[in-house]
């Protein structure tokens, strides 16, 4: 039987299907949920949801819930309040990486950094808790439409990400910088200090802009840094 994974996101949804022995066998984004079924009829669906749900859930479909049993303890407060693609994330992680401490970064519309430490409270692996940033175009969005002049510039990321400056001289290049630079600098000091207390641990980078940015700061740590897209979705698998 086939398995069905789909994460619906803020601002798309994504899906993979897999096979029987767990290869990904498609993957793709914003298709309905029925019609996967349809074209998929003797499978499972497992999903994830923090955006607007939209379309019609088949009853086959399962939701991935925070209140589920996983093989980590989970120590932030107010569980009921944890984004499900944060766990999913974290499952994958825990599946892919098990025997390390781990921070998993999601680079999507926000940032979220996520914590499992292999020995926690009561001597099991816990997932910590973390932090939540704006996103890196979402800070080129509040630039343009909480000012009269500046325009919008997150199209054009990929064009600056390596030849802006720290002073720079005209107001484009100047919003590069400190949306870019000032970026980096968070994800890297948040790297920096998870490696400086764990030594031996991991980061993991996720979501839409992971490769971008794992392209500029990802020779920085080497083989300590990984880059997986699919990270929420090999999460919801092994949650199913």
């Amino acid at each position: 039987m086939k398995t069905i994974t789909v994460d619906i996101g803020n601002t798309r949804s994504k899906y993979v299907v897999w096979s029987n022995e767990g290869l990904m066998l498609e993957h793709g984004s914003d298709v309905l949920m029925v019609d996967l079924l349809a074209r998929f009829p003797d499978s499972k669906m497992v999903v994830s949801c923090v955006g607007k749900r939209n379309e019609v859930v088949p009853v086959e479909a399962k939701f991935l819930e925070v209140g589920g049993r996983f093989p980590f303890e989970i120590g932030i407060e107010q569980p009921h309040t944890l984004g499900v693609d944060r766990l999913a994330g974290m499952l994958g992680a825990f599946h892919k990486f098990s025997e390390s401490d781990l921070l998993v970064i999601d680079l999507g519309s926000c940032v979220t950094y996520d914590y499992l430490y292999l020995k926690g409270d009561h001597g099991l692996p816990i997932y910590a808790g973390g932090a939540i940033s704006p996103g890196l175009r979402f800070r080129y969005v509040v630039m343009s439409e909480h000012t009269a002049a500046l325009p919008y510039l997150g199209d054009e990321v990929s064009n600056f990400l390596h030849v802006v400056n720290d002073v720079e001289r005209n107001t484009v290049t100047a919003m590069h910088s400190g949306v870019l630079l000032g970026f980096l600098d968070e994800v890297s000091g948040r790297v920096d200090r998870f490696f400086k207390e764990y030594q031996d641990g991991l980061v993991v980078f996720t979501g839409g802009d992971a490769e971008l940015i794992h392209e500029k700061l990802g020779n920085r740590w080497k083989s300590k840094i990984f880059v997986e897209p699919w990270l929420v979705h090999y999460g919801l698998y092994h949650a199913l």
